[in-house]
């Protein structure tokens, strides 16, 4: 209706054909994530070296079978691309994530706390966790303790984007920090810059992530 003169779309559906008919018609849009719209702005996560630290040092720590409590079902750009870096990320290792490890949350804690229940009963011997957020994580957490489990000693736990409780959490979480804040910023600022007409010259743009290292991983229990 041409209320607004610009739009920021946080983790698009990759087959959203309403998002891609607005870029197609050059209206302002900033994507964060992607979808197949050859057209688009966009401003991604480059947190495939991350993630490959994450399950590296799982791996390290003598874990092998590790699960995901996704962010979403299927569909939305970063639970899509979660899934494929972890697959990508086990690959180098020689291990796999298959359906059967990956429950599917619906982005807050309670949802991650019912498909963590989920995954865990079908798959006992699971041995740690990766989640879609810290929110998911927080979930994950809890359900853990309802079953008995002591973390991280019979469970160790992954997040993800480095929330400000993250590092205060009991044990404090290890996670993907991907400073919400700065891609915020970057992101207004190609907005701004779409509003007023100006070319973009970098279409894709990319903000590095990071492993950061904290106390809820630990060597499986034998």
């Amino acid at each position: 209706a041409r209320r607004i003169d610009g739009m920021i779309v946080l983790n698009p559906r990759s087959n959203d054909p309403q998002l891609a008919a607005l870029i197609e018609q050059k209206f302002p849009v900033v994507l964060l994530g992607a979808i197949r719209e050859a057209n688009a702005v966009s401003l991604n996560i480059g947190d495939r070296d991350a993630i490959g630290e994450a399950v590296g040092h799982l791996v390290q720590l003598g874990h092998r079978a590790i699960g995901h409590v996704a962010l979403s079902e299927r569909g939305t750009y970063a639970t899509d691309h979660r899934i494929e870096a972890l697959r990508a990320a086990l690959k180098i290792h020689g291990l796999e994530l298959p359906e059967a490890h990956v429950a599917h949350a619906n982005f807050d804690a309670e949802s991650g706390r019912l498909a963590a229940h989920r995954l865990l009963e079908a798959q006992p011997s699971l041995t740690a966790i990766i989640a879609g957020n810290d929110t998911i994580a927080l979930g994950v957490m809890r359900a853990a303790r309802e079953r008995g489990m002591s973390l991280p000693r019979d469970l160790s736990i992954i997040g993800y984007d480095d929330l400000p409780f993250a590092g205060f959490l009991e044990p404090a979480l290890t996670t993907i920090r991907t400073r919400p804040i700065e891609q915020g910023i970057a992101a207004t600022r190609l907005l701004i810059g779409l509003i007023a007409g100006h070319v973009v010259q970098e279409p894709v743009a990319e903000l590095r992530a990071e492993f950061v290292l904290r106390g809820s991983c630990a060597p499986p229990r034998v």
